[in-house]
């Protein structure tokens, strides 16, 4: 009994260091990209994923029943830490990457509680690709993203002087341009079509300026 105990410990190191390992990995990709949810969170939910996989498979082998009882919940937990990485501001939704990928770490951490290595790794790997690789693709298939801005400051000078800068560089549309003074504010409706990082960077641009922005998809 004890060396097969030693055995599972070893067993467990390995799947520890694993979970650490291909963890880290995905979660300094999404750490270089400055999202929410980085290096330290990514292992941790791997990590966990496969601590309750290894315990619900050693509940099984002690008093039997179904190996797959314990681990049946970590599919439905990691949802709810998922939604928390998503937040709404007008049309635009961030975080679901992140999200997304935090789903695929809770089903890594299985994947190596189950000692399933070989998916583990191809796992890993095919995820960083997607997040890495595919997102130039996916900046160019986004190109085309058109949206109506409405924004309305009291801080005339900078809105007019943002929007003539925008207009200049042909981010904005100039036959789209609407400017209305009303009294000591200045309410400028105006169309953008760019790609998404183009929109994001405006957006950060207006936020404190506005005391309010409506943005519309086309």
């Amino acid at each position: 009994m004890n060396h097969l105990d030693d055995a599972w410990n070893f067993a467990v190191l390995i799947k520890v260091a694993a979970a650490v390992g291909l963890g880290g990995l995905i979660g300094w990709q999404r750490e270089l990209y400055n999202k929410p949810a980085g290096l330290r969170t990514h292992i941790l939910i791997v990590l966990g994923a496969t601590m309750v996989m290894e315990v619900s498979r050693y509940v099984a082998h002690v008093d039997g029943g179904d190996p797959g009882r314990i681990a049946a919940n970590i599919i439905v937990g990691i949802g709810f830490i998922g939604a928390g990485t998503i937040m709404k501001e007008g049309p635009t939704v961030y975080g679901l990457t992140s999200a997304a990928t935090i789903w695929v770490n809770g089903a890594l951490g299985c994947a190596i509680g189950a000692g399933y290595w070989s998916a583990s790794i191809v796992l890993a790997g095919t995820t960083i690709v997607v997040l890495t690789l595919l997102k130039e693709v996916e900046g160019i298939a986004r190109k085309g993203v058109v949206r109506r801005y409405v924004a309305t400051s009291g801080e005339v000078d900078r809105l007019l002087a943002l929007v003539r800068s925008g207009e200049s560089s042909r981010l904005i549309k100039a036959d789209s341009l609407d400017l209305c003074y009303q009294g000591p504010r200045l309410r400028a409706a105006f169309t953008v079509a760019g790609a998404e990082p183009r929109h994001l960077a405006l957006v950060a641009e207006l936020r404190p300026l506005c005391e309010s922005l409506e943005i519309l998809s086309i």
